[in-house]
């Protein structure tokens, strides 16, 4: 309910003649200290109000703001380099400490305690929050932070804010505010530094979700004290349900069915397990993602107020090695006490909340490559830049050493981009690093036409990295109906080999009885390093390959998000700290004595060592990943073809993640395993998602998900029907094909037809 006609709201009598001025004022929610929009009779946060630190409101948004009821006044900050600081004590030595820094400003504001000073600075002055004893003291105030002004009524003294000099923010113009330094956020430290502030250790944020580090510690403090933040949040139509948790309406996205926001059902479901929008495909939020949704903030102010609310402490960071840094070990308090065991870590739930791709998340010998090839390539992509790491580490570690099940490791890598997106780095990261470390010989050279040459290269050495670039096309050949008997031969090999890395592989048997029987190869562990399209590679998939087993075994990430360049050097090398790195890892995986001999030796058994488990939690998370697995292949009919591998993939790559660590000493840990199964993850929603939208059982099912690709694609989702018929995969069909697909369409309610254009439905 309402206590003042728009007509008597602040931003109604305050906020045209602060725009005016040259201030980015927007509307604040009332009861809340964010910016707010309201439609349809009700207020909720608004999410894109960033954009206001970039440009002023528009004559049409202020005419529109001034007409919304309650409405309060916020001050973008950032644009005409408006800054602010926000000096939130009364304590008189603190405030005396930091008006020895702060120039005086002739604009300042008061809300619950302190006051607010307003000034000029430039673009090099960023947000930051200064702590002392868990209480925030001072917020400085810069571009991407927004701050509440007078006479908003202050959500929790419910009076107003005001303003404490005769100068306000409606008679005094931006370039008249006095002006701050670029190193005023270190000045206001060491003014603080004397009552108790330190500066907080620099973090750098390696994920989009729990991550790895400080974020993931984070998000799982909050998890278990919802209570803390989440009512802060004003989420609509916010209430407890039986379980513990919560429940709201997500009203940063619109509607579905386009109700309004009081008519719109509480899909947004926050719980000890997790955040889910379960009427947006399922969508998943961090606690972090979460607030900045809620808030519309950015990511550090996000999480800076999550810690705030639930009191979180930084955990002190450790010193690591370059290449191979070490977890440290229990140390008791004396030499006759023996070390505390570390507490069990709570088992985390089926799916996994790890971003398995920036380089940190690797440690070890695979995060230095992953970086490097990150640093060396024009279109950096972290995706690509991780394959090539574990690619790299699957040739060095394989046939040397086995999972904690006994699986080998080697894996099929398939790296899905746009033909822009630099596919072709990775592969030369991978030749590069082989050669400069005078390891070649692991890298196997050209295109395999028929198992024989399968069989060749892995003879040659039986342990081997395939680098393939344009891998679908292979698969084409492999796969298609006019396929020679030869090339069809390429898919049964790789179908093998690839459960035999422990075993033995009889190769090619020949009819004629005057030649001789082939050896037996031991223990083949040829891993796969391939790019491609995802046009052609899902062209290059049959309908057969979703039951043969051969997707299970590959896994396949799909790089969607095209990269900045930046400059790289012409020439590719290897640094000699990572050339030394490498080849100290390669001596320390080496088998000794006769084992050593057998390593390189396809016709004898190598000796390989069993890398096991770190710790209990560390199983029970893999049988758990193995009984999920199960269970899908028993819910999900058919979906054994791409699920299929997935706890036997894990394995490989949480294994492959510890012995890049830790070498011959290593066990997978628990963030060992998580990390596998982030990357599996990847591959299934990517497979799930491409054979949805690429692959069709029928020339009439080709041309309906044609048309929906083409609207996907389009501004808007709506497209003339003279232009639909020009498309990819519509264009060659016949017209009464394209026109029973779009009834079809139609009858199942994914499209609408609007006059002579057919769009996507709401």
């Amino acid at each position: 309910m309402f206590t003042k006609p728009a007509a008597e709201a602040p931003y109604a009598l305050h906020g045209e003649r602060i725009a005016d001025l040259g201030y980015s004022v927007i509307p604040c929610r009332p009861g809340s200290k964010r910016p707010g929009d309201y439609k349809a009779g009700s207020w909720y946060g608004r999410f894109d109000w960033g954009q206001y630190c970039d440009r002023a409101p528009t004559e049409y948004e202020l005419r529109t703001w001034t007409r919304w009821p309650d409405a309060g006044l916020c001050v973008a900050l950032g644009f005409n380099d408006v800054i602010a600081v926000d000096v939130d004590t009364d304590d008189d030595a603190m405030r005396a400490a930091l008006s020895a820094v702060l120039p005086h400003s002739t604009v300042t504001k008061r809300g619950e305690k302190g006051f607010t000073a307003f000034y000029r600075g430039s673009r090099k002055i960023e947000p930051r929050h200064f702590d002392i004893n868990k209480s925030r003291v001072v917020d400085l105030l810069a571009y991407g932070t927004q701050t509440v002004i007078p006479p908003t009524v202050h959500p929790d003294t419910q009076r107003p804010y005001v303003w404490l000099t005769d100068d306000t923010l409606e008679n005094t113009h931006p370039h008249d505010l006095p002006e701050l330094p670029d190193d005023i956020a270190d000045q206001i430290a060491d003014a603080l530094e004397p009552f108790g502030y330190f500066a907080p250790a620099h973090v750098t944020r390696v994920s989009d979700g729990l991550g790895g580090g400080i974020w993931r510690d984070l998000n799982t403090q909050a998890l278990g004290k919802l209570d803390l933040w989440v009512p802060e949040l004003d989420l609509p139509k916010l209430s407890r349900n039986r379980r513990g948790g919560y429940v709201a309406v997500p009203h940063w996205r619109p509607s579905h069915r386009g109700r309004p926001l009081h008519d719109r059902n509480p899909n947004l479901k926050i719980s000890e397990q997790g955040i889910r929008d379960f009427h947006d495909g399922e969508k998943g939020y961090t606690p972090v993602d979460l607030v900045m949704c809620a808030m519309g903030c950015t990511f550090d102010f996000a999480a800076d107020w999550l810690k705030a609310k639930i009191g979180f402490e930084e955990p002190g960071l450790l010193g690591l090695e370059p290449w191979f840094p070490k977890r440290p070990e229990p140390v008791a308090e004396n030499d006759n006490v023996p070390a505390a065991p570390a507490q069990p870590t709570e088992v985390a739930a089926p799916r996994s909340k790890v971003n398995p791709f920036p380089p940190k998340s690797a440690g070890g010998l695979i995060e230095a490559i992953a970086r490097w090839t990150l640093e060396t390539g024009r279109r950096p992509v972290p995706e690509f830049a991780m394959m090539t790491a574990i690619a790299f580490a699957a040739g060095l570690y394989g046939r040397r050493f086995v999972g904690p099940t006994g699986v080998g490791l080697n894996v099929y890598l398939v790296g899905l981009g746009a033909s822009a997106l630099g596919k072709g780095h990775p592969l030369k990261a991978l030749r590069t690093i082989a050669n400069d470390c005078n390891m070649l010989h692991m890298v196997a050279a050209g295109v395999p036409t028929s198992d024989s040459a399968i069989e060749r290269i892995l003879r040659k050495l039986p342990s081997q990295v395939l680098p393939l670039d344009e891998f679908g096309l292979l698969m084409q050949s492999v796969n298609g109906r006019n396929s020679s008997s030869w090339s069809q031969t390429v898919r049964r090999a790789l179908l093998e080999i690839y459960s035999l890395s422990t075993d033995m592989w009889m190769g090619k048997q020949f009819s004629d009885p005057k030649r001789p029987d082939p050896e037996p190869l031991h223990c083949p562990t040829l891993t796969l390093m391939s790019v491609t399209t995802p046009t052609t590679f899902y062209d290059g998939l049959s309908e057969a390959n979703l039951s043969d087993g051969f997707l299970n075994r590959m896994t396949v990430i799909h790089a969607t998000e095209m990269p900045d360049r930046q400059e790289a050097e012409p020439i590719m090398t290897a640094p000699p700290s990572l050339v030394a790195a490498v080849k100290r890892a390669e001596e320390d995986a080496r088998p000794t004595g006769f084992g050593g001999a057998a390593y390189r030796d396809p016709n004898q058994r190598p000796k390989m060592a069993a890398v096991g488990w770190a710790t209990d939690e560390a199983k029970r998370r893999w049988l758990e990943i193995e009984d999920w697995q199960i269970g899908q292949i028993e819910e999900r009919n058919g979906h054994e073809g791409i699920v299929g591998r997935a706890a036997e993939q894990t394995q490989k790559f949480a294994t492959l993640r510890a012995l890049s660590r830790d070498g011959k000493a290593a066990r997978v840990t628990l963030d060992d395993v998580e990390w596998g199964y982030a990357i599996v993850q990847r591959s299934i929603d990517c497979l799930d998602k491409g054979i949805a939208e690429n692959m069709s059982g029928s020339e009439f099912e080709a041309v309906m998900k044609s048309i929906l690709a083409a609207l996907r694609k389009a501004k808007g989702g709506n497209l003339p029907r003279s232009v639909l018929l020009r498309q990819r995969g519509v264009s060659k069909a016949d017209t009464r094909m394209v026109n029973g697909a779009l009834d079809r369409l139609v009858e199942t309610g994914e499209v609408v037809r609007s006059g002579g254009a057919v769009k996507l439905a709401a």
